[in-house]
């Protein structure tokens, strides 16, 4: 994580803040919101509010298990990998096992490779960058990572079976 830190540059910094703010879930309703154009308009609703519904278990789930685990994130047990961050003494939070933005983006490319397959690949690369964001802001370790998509593969097919996909 130290390594990491020091590579870390303006642009960087400004791309990971940004996708931390808005990869949870505004870039998979953007995405959704493009194929919803080729759908009649029922469709298009029912398919978005799966999504939503994907999106709002994967962060319940993600959630749920990160108050169990209590894992504090790597920029709250090492301060100096995010000294912007102003961490109060003996902070706890926030946790970062499982990674709630892993698991949110995983249950999306799930869901929207199943409704468009020859996007998958779009999509795939998108929750790549989410997570790299995470990681290259210390918000997260790997395992973290690891295991907030695999929760987000498994509520993404979920939401599938229940919606009969």
């Amino acid at each position: 994580m130290q390594a990491l830190a020091r590579t870390r540059t303006a642009a960087g910094k400004k791309a990971a803040t940004w996708l931390e703010l808005y990869g949870k879930q505004d870039i998979w309703k953007l995405y959704l919101h493009d194929q919803r154009e080729l759908m009649p308009a029922a469709q298009g609703k029912a398919e978005k509010g799966r999504l939503k519904a994907a999106l709002k278990l994967a962060k319940t789930i993600t959630d749920q298990v990160a108050a169990e685990d209590r894992q504090s994130a790597p920029f709250v047990l090492d301060p100096t990998l995010r000294p912007e961050k102003h961490i109060k003494p003996g902070a706890k939070g926030p946790y970062s096992y499982p990674s709630r933005h892993a698991g949110r983006a995983a249950a999306a490319v799930t869901f929207l490779s199943a409704l468009s397959p020859h996007r998958a690949e779009d999509y795939q690369w998108m929750r790549a960058e989410v997570l790299y964001s995470r990681l290259y802001m210390a918000g997260h370790l790997p395992s973290d990572l690891t295991a907030g998509t695999l929760l987000g593969d498994l509520t993404g097919d979920y939401e599938l079976a229940v919606s009969g996909h």
